[in-house]
């Protein structure tokens, strides 16, 4: 699929003007089809694992240079081969010094129960939910302070502020009796292998140069 994906995207860098693809990728905005060039089907995207220098160089750029919000797509012109979206991944799920795993302090009582209860409300958000998750421990409310406190017990740093990684509160999610299974957002439609050879170059030859459209 990603191969076929890729000869329609792919003639993206010879066109000029901006066609709606809607109407020719079955099931897929043309926002889509872009972010599926731009994060996984371009070429020179290293989709290897992360190596022990470029995850350094992501922590010393981060901790360096941002103190507030954080520029990804800058950050990942320094790492070579490297998304936005895999900087961001990379930095929520492992590089982040002030994250704590399951595995290192395994969710208290009252995370289960904050987790539960937007869940509820936000389904399978996972990033949204453990942001939410991480603004209440962070607060340090009175309710949460023995959470905040022996998180951050956990931490090398103890001036950093602990949270939870995506990655754990999707996990747990995922085997809790609450979990409502549903399709991953965002992945191009099996619709898109109904076409044929033919149809495919002809729709790469409409396509237009999104990646300057959209800057």
């Amino acid at each position: 699929m990603d191969i076929r994906t890729s000869k329609v995207v792919g003639t993206i860098e010879d066109k000029i003007s901006r066609l709606n693809l809607e109407s020719r990728v079955v099931g897929k905005s043309d926002t889509q089809c872009y972010q599926k060039w731009t994060r996984s089907l371009q070429p020179g995207i290293d989709k290897s694992k992360w190596s022990r220098e470029q995850t350094l160089l992501l922590q010393k750029t981060i901790l360096q240079d941002y103190h507030n919000e954080i520029n990804w797509a800058e950050i990942s012109k320094l790492i070579h081969g490297k998304t936005s979206k895999q900087c961001k991944d990379r930095w929520d799920n492992h590089a982040d010094p002030s994250i704590i795993t399951t595995a290192d302090v395994p969710l208290m009582h009252q995370e289960l129960c904050f987790i539960e209860n937007v869940y509820h409300i936000k389904y399978n958000c996972y990033a949204d939910i453990t942001s939410e998750l991480n603004r209440t421990i962070q607060q340090q409310l009175e309710f949460w302070s023995i959470v905040n406190e022996t998180l951050k017990n956990a931490l090398q740093n103890p001036e950093l502020e602990p949270r939870r990684r995506v990655q754990d509160i999707a996990k747990h999610i995922k085997s809790s009796p609450y979990y409502i299974q549903d399709s991953k957002p965002g992945r191009m439609s099996d619709d898109f292998l109904l076409f044929e050879e033919s149809e495919l170059e002809q729709l790469a030859c409409d396509l237009s140069l999104l990646d300057i459209a959209q800057q």
